[in-house]
C-alpha cells in the first residue's frame, strides 16, 4: 500500500513540472490586435489573433489576460478559407487587475478571442488604452485599428505607419515590433467623433480575403454581422 502511494506522489510530482514547463517555454509567432471602436456597440471591440511558434511544445495550455471591465464573447481557432469555429476554453477568472482566462492549444495554427471593453467619453472625445502583458515572447506584435464613423481626427501612440481605405473606411496598421517573454505593450487612442452612429448601423461589409497572419480579419462568432478588413 505504501509502495503504491508512493508511485502515485511521483507520478504527481512529475507530472506538474512537466506541465509547468510547457506553459512556460510557449512562444507566439505572431500577436495581431485589431480595435474597432463603435463598430456595433458603443464600446471597443478588440480582437486579438495570435499563433505559438514553431519551437512551442504542444499540446499546451496558455493563459491569458484581459481588463477586469471586459467582457469575453469569443475564442476560436482557424478552420481554414477564412473561417473561425468556437474554441473551448475556461471561463475568465477575476484577480488582481486582471481577468485570466485559459485554452488549450493542440495544433500550431492560428487562434483568437475577442471582448468588449468599454470607451472613455468627453463630449466628442473619446479615449482608449490597450495594455498587452501575457508574459509570453513574442515574434511579431502588430496593432490594426479601425476608425469609426464621422472622427474628425484621431491620435494613436505609437503612431501608426500606413493607412488604408476599404468601403469608406479608414484602417491604420501600427509598425510590427518584436517583444520579449515579460515584454508590456501599450497602445493610446484618442479620436473625436461629432455623432453616435455605429458603424453597422450605416453598411453591411463583407470578407474581402482569407484570414491569416498577413491579411488580420473577423468572422463575427456571435452574431450574423458581416465585416471586412483590408490586408
Amino acid at each position: 500500500m505504501r509502495k503504491l502511494i508512493s508511485i502515485l506522489f511521483l507520478g504527481m510530482f512529475l507530472a506538474f513540472p512537466i506541465s509547468e514547463s510547457a506553459q512556460n517555454d510557449a512562444a507566439l509567432s505572431f500577436v495581431t490586435v485589431q480595435l474597432w471602436p463603435e463598430y456595433d456597440q458603443p464600446s471597443m471591440l478588440v480582437i486579438v489573433d495570435f499563433q505559438t511558434a514553431a519551437n512551442t511544445s504542444l499540446p499546451a495550455s496558455l493563459t491569458f489576460s484581459i481588463p477586469p471591465d471586459a467582457n469575453l464573447i469569443a475564442v476560436a481557432s482557424d478552420a481554414g478559407n477564412g473561417q473561425f469555429l468556437d474554441h473551448p476554453y475556461g471561463s475568465p477568472t477575476a484577480g488582481g487587475e486582471y481577468q485570466t482566462f485559459s485554452l488549450f492549444v493542440e495544433e500550431n495554427k492560428p487562434y483568437r478571442f475577442e471582448y468588449y471593453q468599454p470607451l472613455a467619453f468627453d463630449g466628442e472625445l473619446r479615449i482608449f488604452s490597450y495594455l498587452w502583458d501575457n508574459g509570453y515572447a513574442v515574434e511579431n506584435f502588430q496593432y490594426l485599428f479601425l476608425e469609426p464613423l464621422d472622427v474628425t481626427s484621431a491620435t494613436l501612440d505609437p503612431t501608426y505607419t500606413t493607412q488604408k481605405t476599404s468601403n469608406g473606411l479608414n484602417y491604420y496598421d501600427g509598425a510590427p515590433v518584436q517583444l520579449a517573454a515579460g515584454e508590456q505593450y501599450t497602445l493610446n487612442v484618442s479620436y473625436t467623433k461629432t455623432t453616435d452612429t455605429l458603424v453597422s448601423q450605416a453598411q453591411a461589409v463583407q470578407i474581402a480575403e482569407p484570414v491569416n497572419e498577413d491579411t488580420p480579419g473577423r468572422v463575427s462568432l456571435t452574431n450574423s454581422l458581416p465585416y471586412i478588413i483590408g490586408g
